[in-house]
């Protein structure tokens, strides 16, 4: 019997833990599109702490049926799919009910739930705003070749997403950017994570203690003595 092909590029799958039934605590729901950004913005917190977000991406793919952890993939997948619209409020789910035979996997759905447009803006704000953010959620460090290339692009992104008044927090792009990149430099991850705890809320971090953060990490990557693991 031949062995399963090896994987060509990342999936969703790469990162993901053994599954295993756990207990996703709750989020506020969601039951205004006006909230739908700093959703999303929690939910993706959540996620990376349990080293799931890659699931929520459209840019990082499925695994083929025939990859080694497409069975993991697809139960995690099923498994956050829920609990995403269990973080919807009945009410809302009515917006994208029509898509439901289609929302068996988490990226797909909360593509579709980010995607709604039911708030009192101009449809093309609505359309620019859920532009940007999609793209932020959808950046991954697998896109770049190098990590001072993917978390300069990501602080840009971030920059454009607080410029349509989003609501995203520096802090929450930290969180997820340090997630993206703890496996070229866990230490360093591990250390401003460490620092992170000194915020009692989402909304204290500034733009200058976030860049801060970004220069830092880019300075490590670019100093002669650094490699990559």
């Amino acid at each position: 019997m031949d062995p399963p092909p090896v994987p060509s590029g990342p999936t969703q799958a790469d990162r993901l833990p053994e599954f295993r039934h756990i207990i996703i605590p709750p989020i506020k729901r969601l039951s205004n599109a006006n909230d739908i950004y700093h959703w999303g913005s929690c939910i993706q917190i959540s996620l990376c702490a349990r080293n799931l977000s890659d699931l929520t991406s459209s840019t990082v793919p499925r695994p083929d049926e025939n990859h080694p952890m497409y069975n993991n993939w697809a139960k995690w997948s099923r498994f956050v799919c829920k609990w995403l619209v269990q973080n919807v409020d009945e009410n809302f789910t009515s917006y994208y009910k029509k898509d439901q035979t289609r929302l068996e996997f988490t990226d797909t759905t909360y593509q579709v739930i980010q995607s709604l447009d039911m708030n009192q803006k101009k449809s093309s704000e609505v359309s620019s705003i859920t532009t940007e953010l999609l793209k932020l959620w959808n950046m991954r460090r697998c896109q770049f070749r190098g990590v001072d290339q993917y978390v300069d692009a990501w602080r840009d992104q971030v920059i454009i997403c607080q410029r349509l008044t989003v609501g995203f927090s520096y802090l929450s792009a930290t969180k997820i950017m340090l997630h993206e990149v703890e496996w070229d430099l866990p230490v360093l991850a591990t250390f401003i994570d460490l620092q992170l705890q000194e915020y009692d809320n989402v909304d204290q971090m500034s733009y200058n203690q976030f860049n801060s953060i970004v220069r830092g990490i880019i300075g490590a990557v670019q100093k002669d003595n650094w490699r990559p693991l």
